[in-house]
């Protein structure tokens, strides 16, 4: 009875089964871990890239500060100072050297300064407004003639200052006037002169004396060299001009010529234009240690080996000029390093410990080996002696740099304070070879900072390990990328094969149920049956 009755309910159930959520969740089981590995694979090696583009950065940090030291040139820091600094002033480069001079200014150098007449008003009318030449002659050499096309002063500022020969000109409103003046360069041999055939008119206008038809007299000023006379007689639109002659004092008319004396006429007086020097060229002498030099410029920087004089006025007296020794860039530069290196060290700590909590980078390299080859190798940069020692100086330590057992880098000032006092061409030679400009390909010995330089980017280079296993991770992380991809598609087809699969199922299991529910009604009938 009871076995019937459970029958009947065994055959009454149906399928109740999701077969779309079903072969997703056996998919998803199936691509989950294969998923996941694959993309801890992938974060490993963009976890990689970064860790060593932090090696490359905090190398390259570490290269620019050995730099700072890898030219002879780095430790040429001279401090110049004048005792007469109103008088001039001294500024030294990296070819100065330590020393004391005695220096006297005797005379400044000047340039040639030359002016026109005065000008009622910035426009007026030169050469009668037509256009004319200037011709210059500057430091010996004659220029080829500039056109001015504007007739006025203004004009012929800006006709010779475009022509750029080393001669400006500047239009000066004196208050009672306009007045051109041009300056040349400082220095006799920049000595200028101009010439033109150019007229400007007189400051008054002449004067008729007396008149007659054949006869016309004009009185003028003293300083002008033509006269010309002009009339527009009956009948004509443009005028007649006639240049006058100068007799006895008195302008007349030319021998044949004539005037109506009815006509109204015009009187222009003019004169050459004409320049007046006001300040002559000169060139600048002074004396350095007694010994006299003369230069075309007030700024010297050919006499004392890598210092460049301003002078700015006369001395009554020798006045001292002190080139010293100026440590503190040096020591500086020194001391970056120290630090560039400690911030490598650090860096290195932090990439490779497993059980750093630093984001992003903290143990990303542990265990790696290149890591551990490239802080090796950057010690020895430190640790080392120089190609180029000296008899006392031979390596860092001499100058007050050592690592602790701990792995940090040490600067002890005293010490670095004694080498550089006493044994200052040595610390150049150790770090820099005494030479400049060195190149990283060069074979030749190139002192402690040198080989470092040249190390350094023999690391970072793209032929470098570095470089090498940085690539290598990319193209790991293509090539998983290219898994994932596989990953899908498998997956994509395992779950068209379950649907399919898990359909037929679903279509046995309806034909099931039919039959299920025949035999259930016949078990049903019969149960009542006995039942009564």
């Amino acid at each position: 009875m009871v076995n019937s009755t459970n029958i009947v309910n065994t055959l009454g159930a149906g399928s109740g089964i999701d077969i779309k959520s079903l072969a997703e969740s056996l998919v998803e089981a199936e691509r989950a871990p294969r998923k996941q590995r694959i993309e801890n694979k992938i974060n490993k090696s963009e976890a990689q890239i970064s860790g060593y583009g932090a090696v490359k950065y905090a190398l390259s940090t570490l290269k620019a500060a050995f730099e700072k030291l890898n030219d002879a040139s780095d430790f040429s820091s001279i401090s110049a100072k004048a005792s007469q600094s109103s008088a001039f002033s001294a500024t030294a480069s990296a070819l100065a050297k330590a020393g004391t001079f005695n220096v006297q200014v005797d005379q400044l150098a000047k340039a040639q300064r030359s002016e026109s007449v005065k000008f009622s008003v910035r426009n007026t009318k030169i050469n009668s407004g037509e256009k004319f030449d200037l011709n210059l002659t500057v430091a010996g050499k004659v220029i080829d003639p500039i056109t001015v096309t504007t007739a006025t002063p203004a004009g012929i500022a800006s006709a010779i200052n475009g022509a750029k020969v080393g001669v400006t000109a500047q239009l000066i409103d004196t208050g009672s006037g306009f007045q051109l003046v041009l300056t040349g360069q400082e220095g006799l041999v920049n000595s200028f002169s101009l010439a033109t055939s150019a007229h400007i008119p007189t400051n008054n206008v002449p004067v008729v004396t007396s008149t007659s038809n054949d006869n016309l007299q004009v009185s003028a000023d003293n300083d002008a060299s033509a006269v010309m006379v002009s009339y527009i007689a009956d009948g004509d639109t443009e005028a007649t001009k006639i240049s006058l002659e100068k007799v006895e004092g008195l302008w007349v008319l030319p021998s044949g010529e004539s005037v109506p004396l009815d006509a109204v006429l015009t009187l222009e007086a003019q004169r050459p234009l004409t320049f007046s020097t006001n300040q002559s060229a000169q060139n600048a002498q002074i004396s350095i240690n007694g010994l006299t030099v003369i230069r075309p410029s007030n700024r010297i920087n050919d006499v004392i080996d890598g210092v460049t004089l301003d002078l700015y006025t006369q001395t009554a007296s020798e006045a001292r000029l002190d080139l010293t020794r100026d440590a503190t860039d040096i020591k500086q530069s020194i001391q970056n390093l120290v630090d560039a290196y400690n911030e490598f060290q650090d860096s290195v700590k932090i990439l490779g410990d497993r059980k750093s909590e630093i984001p992003e980078f903290g143990g990303v390299l542990a265990g790696d080996n290149l890591l551990n080859a490239i802080q090796s190798q950057v010690r020895s940069l430190i640790t080392t002696t120089s190609s180029t020692p000296g008899e006392t100086v031979k390596a860092a330590r001499h100058v007050g740099l050592s690592i602790d057992r701990l792995g940090v880098l040490k600067l002890d000032e005293s010490k670095l304070d004694a080498s550089l006092q006493d044994h200052f061409d040595e610390v150049v030679t150790m770090f820099s070879a005494g030479t400049n400009n060195k190149s990283v390909f060069s074979e030749l010995p190139a002192g402690l900072a040198g080989r470092a330089v040249k190390t350094l980017d023999q690391m970072m280079r793209s032929t470098s390990l570095l470089s090498k296993q940085t690539n290598t991770a990319k193209s790991k992380i293509e090539s998983y990328k290219a898994e994932l991809t596989q990953l899908e598609e498998r997956m994509e087809k395992l779950l068209t094969r379950y649907t399919s699969q898990f359909s037929v199922m679903e279509s046995i299991v309806g034909e099931s149920t039919s039959m299920r529910s025949s035999l259930k009604n016949t078990f049903a009938a019969m149960l009542s049956s006995n039942n009564n």
